[in-house]
């Protein structure tokens, strides 16, 4: 494919980045892959994309939810990751950025100032609850962006119904991948991506506190932000299994 041809659904690549699932290691593998020779989507936010034209990119990769890929169309991809792992995740990674002053914002200045507990305590905090409460569930349902919860709670929606669209969604996902098995998703971008992907391990915090070594208490208030992501990751493993 030459730059000046438009892209297909059937050559489109779209990479669902969940946050904090290894999703930067996978997105710089395609960016090798491709090495100057597809058209890549130059932003990362769901915001971004709003009137894109989706002729115009090969390769699309972002923080993106079902929907903004579903409009696209093409091949998608996305990575799971252990609910709570990835909770932990988020927490040790804006202290980093705060640390480092890589970062300076709400999100980070919590993480800074609080403990673990505390942090996990606050979960009437918007900001938080997109990053934390259910982020997979509501990714992989349509959007997990505040105004998109927003709306649809306030037009008296549960949550808890999100489970089987995400599900459903995830079914319709050409590869689906564990954050813990990154040989497998290079193996089925190469079965059916026709990609040939080499994954080295990237953006990992620095100085966290192994999970093993976290009091069990802390884990179950972690656990209290990510209910539906824990069926969902079963979901998940359960088609993993199936491969």
């Amino acid at each position: 494919m030459t730059m000046r041809d438009p892209s297909t659904p059937a050559g489109r690549i779209i990479f669902m980045h969940i946050p904090k699932t290894g999703g930067t290691a996978l997105h710089s593998a395609f960016l090798r892959a491709f090495a100057g020779t597809r058209q890549v989507f130059p932003y990362r936010f769901e915001f971004q994309f709003d009137g894109v034209e989706p002729a115009e990119h090969d390769f699309y990769s972002g923080h993106i939810g079902y929907d903004v890929a579903a409009r696209i169309g093409g091949r998608t991809i996305t990575v799971l990751r252990d609910p709570v792992d990835r909770v932990l995740s988020v927490y040790y990674f804006f202290r980093h950025l705060f640390e480092t002053g890589a970062e300076r914002n709400v999100k980070t200045v919590l993480a800074a100032q609080y403990d673990l507990p505390t942090f996990l305590s606050l979960t009437d905090n918007p900001y938080l609850m997109l990053e934390l409460r259910n982020r997979m569930v509501w990714q992989l349902a349509g959007s997990c962006e505040l105004p998109a919860r927003q709306a649809y709670l306030s037009q008296g929606h549960r949550e808890e119904a999100l489970l089987d669209v995400a599900i459903k969604n995830l079914s319709r996902i050409t590869i689906v991948g564990i954050d813990t098995n990154m040989d497998r998703i290079a193996r089925l971008a190469r079965e059916k991506l026709a990609v040939d992907l080499s994954i080295e391990i990237e953006n990992v915090t620095p100085n966290r506190i192994a999970k093993k070594d976290i009091d069990p208490c802390v884990l179950q208030a972690a656990e209290a932000w990510v209910g539906l992501d824990r069926q969902l990751y079963a979901a998940a493993q359960e088609l993993v299994r199936h491969d």
